[in-house]
């Protein structure tokens, strides 16, 4: 197992889109290989709220690079 950029979408629209499959290990799961299709998916969604976790990553990638960034505008 490993961490995968769709793990940063609310688990609920990843549920909704068929996208986890459950792991042996309670509150864990695993991206299922429907990336393409997922992925249109993604670019046709008009409520932002489902990219909010990726604020974290984008700040990340920022205190690595020593620069702000102004990625909500």
């Amino acid at each position: 197992m490993f961490f995968e950029i769709e793990h940063y979408f609310p688990q609920f629209f990843l549920e909704e889109h068929n996208m986890v499959k459950s792991t042996p290990i309670s509150g864990v799961f695993e991206i299922k290989e429907k990336k393409a299709r997922f992925a249109k998916v993604v670019r046709k969604q008009r409520d932002i709220s489902i990219f909010e976790d990726f604020k974290c990553l984008f700040q990340s990638i920022d205190d690595i690079c020593k620069q702000k960034s102004d990625f909500l505008n």
